[in-house]
């Protein structure tokens, strides 16, 4: 934490300027060079063109590249459907759900130890680690996270925020695995089943995304009530 001075005049004295030191968070800098990381990464290399160029390569190889576009995934803000969708089109169904799977929990850990870094207690940073934590402390860590997966949330968001809540490693990975494996194992058939990879606009049935909300919402539904009438 640094402490930045504002200058600020004195109504008492005349001219006379009297200086206050005030908190300054630079957690919020960085995450605002994180965010035009982002951007600048979105605009100059777009998944869709990368992915359909590794549909030829194979072996080792093929696996190096897949692991390091896992990792940087969240730094080029690439849908994750995309990498599953890509595994179930070059794998078939038995070992694509575990690659797809194991990548998920891959991917989503650096948005997670970023926001971890990034958690403080003071600012508009640490207004969002405490309501994060009174809500991930009502669900419990596992069952939230699993039910934030569940749900049509974006995957980074939801990283973000576990990291920011205190949710410990082991039950973010936990969490993580369980949530993600039904969207995993939904796109990569939908991978294996195409002829041709087409990494257009794919999106599932609607009525899949709304399965997901109702057991997302079934799984929090109970201990969120039971806080509501412990506040009343």
């Amino acid at each position: 934490m640094y402490l930045c001075r504002t200058i600020r005049r004195n109504p008492h004295s005349g001219s006379r300027l009297m200086f206050r030191d005030r908190p300054y968070d630079h957690r919020l800098l960085i995450a605002g060079c994180l965010f035009a990381v982002f951007c600048v990464a979105w605009w100059a290399i777009p998944p869709r063109k990368i992915l359909p160029l590794l549909s030829d390569t194979r072996g080792a190889l093929f696996l190096l590249v897949l692991f390091a576009l896992y990792v940087a995934r969240p730094f080029i803000a690439a849908p994750l459907s995309l990498f599953s969708i890509f595994v179930g089109y070059r794998f078939d169904i038995s070992l694509g759900i575990p690659i797809a799977l194991l990548g998920t929990i891959l991917t989503c850990l650096p948005p997670f130890v970023i926001a971890q870094y990034l958690r403080g207690d003071s600012g508009f940073v640490g207004w969002l680690s405490k309501k994060g934590e009174d809500t991930f402390r009502t669900t419990g860590g596992v069952r939230g996270v699993i039910a934030a997966r569940l749900s049509p949330a974006p995957a980074d968001a939801i990283s973000y925020s576990a990291g920011l809540s205190g949710v410990s490693m082991s039950a973010f990975i936990a969490g993580t695995a369980i949530g993600e494996l039904p969207w995993a194992t939904a796109y990569v058939i939908t991978g294996a089943s195409m002829r041709n990879l087409t990494m257009g606009k794919i999106q599932l049935d609607w009525r899949v995304f709304a399965i997901g909300a109702v057991i997302a919402f079934a799984l929090v539904a109970k201990p969120g009530y039971e806080k509501l009438r412990s506040k009343n």
